[in-house]
């Protein structure tokens, strides 16, 4: 994870430009409708006898209250790479980010998370947590089970 955010900004540019509206200026609309994309917001990882290994993967959406999120696209790419996945719905604070350099302009701080896993098992319900409980979960659940998976699948290999 980079030390701190460098622009404040995600550019809109290719995810305006994947939908088929777009892509249609360049081929038919019948294969720009068959053209899919989804973008992945984080993989977590680890250096691993030298290398870098995913751990899991996750999606993550600001909470509008909504109780569901299109996840089958991540949940395929996890149970092919034997990995993890976890939805994650953010709460937006109405104060900023503290830790956010002033130059790149206020940004928001974030209040609360629900979250849930989306494969290899599929939770039935979310489960709400603080930040610093995110915090916690992401050290103690993601990580730590994806050192034990890598550990668990390199054993296998032996």
């Amino acid at each position: 994870m980079a030390d701190k955010e460098k622009t404040g900004y995600r550019g809109q540019e290719f995810s305006a430009f994947h939908r088929t509206q777009s892509v249609a200026r360049f081929l038919s609309k019948k294969i720009a409708r068959e053209m899919s994309t989804i973008d992945l917001d984080a993989v977590p990882y680890v250096i691993y006898e030298g290398d870098y290994k995913p751990i899991a993967l996750i999606e993550t959406v600001k909470d509008t209250g909504q109780s569901f999120k299109q996840t089958g696209v991540m949940r395929a790419l996890a149970n092919m790479a034997k990995i993890p996945a976890w939805l994650v719905i953010y709460k937006v604070s109405t104060k900023n980010n503290p830790e956010v350099d002033p130059k790149l302009g206020p940004i928001k701080d974030i209040v609360s998370f629900r979250v849930k896993q989306v494969a290899p098992t599929l939770d039935k319900d979310f489960t709400e947590m603080t930040p610093k409980e995110y915090c916690v979960f992401e050290v103690n659940v993601i990580r730590k089970k994806g050192i034990e998976n890598l550990e668990a699948n390199h054993l296998d290999k032996d």
